[in-house]
C-alpha cells in the first residue's frame, strides 16, 4: 500500500473511522497473519494475533509518529511484538506442540482470497528471501532467530554462544543490508 494512502488511514482510524479501519485492515490482515504464524506456528494462535493487532491499531492510531518509521513497520513491529509474547505464553505454560514445531509453515497461507494479493505477497517474500540469501551466514542466522522464531537477543545469544553485543552487532548490520537491498523494491 501507497506510504500516504496508509498514512491517510491512520489519521483516519485515529479519528474512529470504520472504513478507512476496515480498508487497512484488508491491505495488512494477510502479512500480519504469516508474521504471527512463522513465529507462534499455530493457526488459530495466529488469528487471535491479527485481532490483537488490529484492535491495537484502533485504539492507538493517533499514537503512530511517522517519524519512527513507515506505517507498514509500525504495525508490523506491533504483531512481532504480540506474536512472540503469545508465544513465550504459550512456551511458559508449555502448550506449545513440539511436533507441530518442527513442521515447516505453508508457503502462503491464505486470510484473503484475491489472487492479486497472494500474487503480490507472494512476490514481496520471494525478494525478502532473496535479500536474505545475501546476508552473512551468521547475519542471517541472527535475524532468522529473532524475527521468525520469536527469540530475543539474549535468548540469540544463549543458543548460540555467542556474546550477545555481536548479536546485537549482526544483527543490526543484516537488518541494515536488507533495507538497503530492499528499499527500492518497497517505496511506500
Amino acid at each position: 500500500m501507497e506510504r500516504n494512502l496508509s498514512l491517510y488511514l491512520l489519521k483516519r482510524i485515529a479519528e474512529k473511522d470504520l472504513n478507512a479501519f476496515s480498508i487497512f485492515y484488508d491491505s495488512y490482515a494477510a502479512v500480519i497473519y504469516s508474521l504471527a504464524l512463522r513465529i507462534v506456528r499455530n493457526s488459530q494462535e495466529a488469528e487471535d494475533i491479527v485481532q490483537q493487532v488490529f484492535l491495537q491499531v484502533w485504539h492507538k492510531a493517533s499514537q503512530y509518529d511517522a517519524q519512527q518509521g513507515s506505517p507498514q513497520a509500525w504495525l508490523m513491529t506491533i504483531a512481532r511484538n504480540q506474536a512472540i509474547d503469545k508465544f513465550r505464553l504459550m512456551k511458559s505454560k508449555r502448550e506449545v506442540n513440539w511436533e507441530e514445531m518442527e513442521k515447516p509453515v505453508s508457503e502462503n497461507p491464505q486470510v484473503s482470497g484475491e489472487p492479486l494479493h497472494s500474487l503480490l505477497d507472494k512476490e514481496k517474500r520471494d525478494l525478502i528471501l532473496d535479500a536474505l540469501q545475501t546476508l552473512s551466514p551468521s547475519q542471517r542466522s541472527a535475524i532468522e532467530l529473532a524475527y521468525f522464531e520469536g527469540l530475543s537477543h539474549r535468548e540469540i545469544s544463549e543458543k548460540l554462544k555467542e556474546p550477545l553485543g555481536t548479536i546485537k552487532t549482526r544483527i543490526n548490520l543484516g537488518l541494515k543490508k536488507l533495507r538497503d537491498l530492499l528499499q527500492l523494491h518497497f517505496r511506500e
